[in-house]
């Protein structure tokens, strides 16, 4: 994980916008998760910083729950749509440095899982 943060600063890659990127963020990521394993508290403090440095938005408290759409009976029952919910959907969640909408990581899972080849 150091190795991959070093590449990436020496490249001058940085941390992108898009979502969907394995860049430093992701790299400085890791190298935090397993130097808390490893009881690194110096580097995953500098990791996080550096993270936080880029992301420093946090969800707001109105997007932790979904809230419900119309629903005031049992005949017309509330809808709880992800599409208001920090935690089920990528776009709408500051806090998300990789991630994927639900129908494109279901394509990439499929893709990946797919010992005989092609899309999925």
């Amino acid at each position: 994980a150091k190795l991959a943060v070093k590449l990436f600063t020496d490249a001058g890659t940085g941390m992108t916008a898009a979502k969907t990127d394995i860049d430093l963020a992701v790299a400085n990521f890791v190298l935090a998760r397993v130097a808390l394993c490893a009881g690194e508290w110096a580097t995953v403090i500098t990791s996080c910083n550096d993270i936080l440095g880029t992301y420093s938005a946090l969800m707001t408290e109105s997007s932790y729950v979904a809230q419900n759409v119309g629903g005031t009976s049992l005949e017309t029952p509330a809808k709880y749509l992800a599409d208001n919910s920090g935690f089920l959907n990528v776009g709408t969640n500051p806090e998300v440095i990789l991630g994927w909408e639900k129908a494109q990581s279901v394509k990439a899972h499929n893709a990946w899982m797919n010992t005989y080849g092609g899309a999925g």
